[in-house]
């Protein structure tokens, strides 16, 4: 049985790396921006073949008109 005060020391060098405020852990805010965004157009960007491919192309086009009448109205 392991305990958890039995830490490895690898994991116990990165925990005090990443108190300490290492350099190399240091990233801008534009870093972060930049991977929230790809990461939320990325799965647009795959989810949409896949919709299509399922309704096919009248209803997946039917789907797509509706939502954009209702962000139109909406705003």
């Amino acid at each position: 049985m392991v305990s958890a005060s039995s830490l490895p020391s690898k994991e116990v060098e990165s925990r005090e790396k990443w108190r300490e405020g290492d350099p190399s852990r240091q990233a801008k805010w534009w870093y972060s921006t930049f991977h929230c965004v790809t990461a939320m157009i990325g799965a647009g960007v795959l989810s949409l073949p896949y919709a299509m491919a399922y309704l096919g192309w009248d209803n997946g086009v039917g789907v797509i008109l509706v939502h954009d009448l209702e962000h139109n109205v909406a705003n």
